[in-house]
């Protein structure tokens, strides 16, 4: 067997390098790495690339924030429901993340029912936006439109202004 020498840059290692070296490497015979280490570490060097522009175009989104998929929040034992002037909208404090609900139609009934509580699809406990939940109240069903995230402050503002 005839072997040609033939001398050429290696764009990835920046070097020059003998055709039939890198030719005739083998990683199993030889048990040494590849004569141009830069080509191993290209596949790895492109994936992270890759993954850290990816996460980087992802939209910052606040944790209070209902996601933009589902629209929909689990409601926990620690509750606020403030519904005094409530005709289109309640104020709900659900743990450390405030909100306000927002309804299609008037619910006035909101305001003077001795019992609320909001399902979903039949869920207790899970609040979600675009008509998919209800308010339940002694005598009447509100749908839901909206869920407003807002801070602990404008939720204070907001809840001091109903009670006046």
């Amino acid at each position: 067997m005839t072997e040609l020498t033939v001398t050429s840059v290696s764009p990835a290692c920046g070097r020059f390098a003998s055709a039939s070296v890198a030719a005739s490497w083998d990683p199993i015979q030889s048990g040494s790495p590849s004569p141009c280490p830069a080509m191993n570490m290209l596949p790895l060097t492109a994936l992270l690339v890759a993954v850290v522009a990816s996460t980087s175009a992802l939209p910052a989104r606040a944790a209070d924030t209902p996601s933009a998929a589902s629209d929909c929040v689990q409601l926990g034992s620690d509750q606020q429901l403030v519904r005094a002037g409530a005709s289109r909208n309640i104020l709900l404090r659900n743990g450390q993340d405030h909100y306000v609900v927002h309804f299609q139609d008037d619910c006035s009934a909101a305001g003077y029912s001795r019992k609320l509580s909001f399902s979903t699809d039949g869920q207790q406990g899970l609040l979600c936006a675009a008509g998919r939940s209800q308010l339940h109240t002694d005598s009447s069903r509100c749908t839901v439109a909206q869920i407003e995230p807002v801070d602990e402050a404008t939720f204070k503002k907001k809840a001091r202004q109903r009670s006046r």
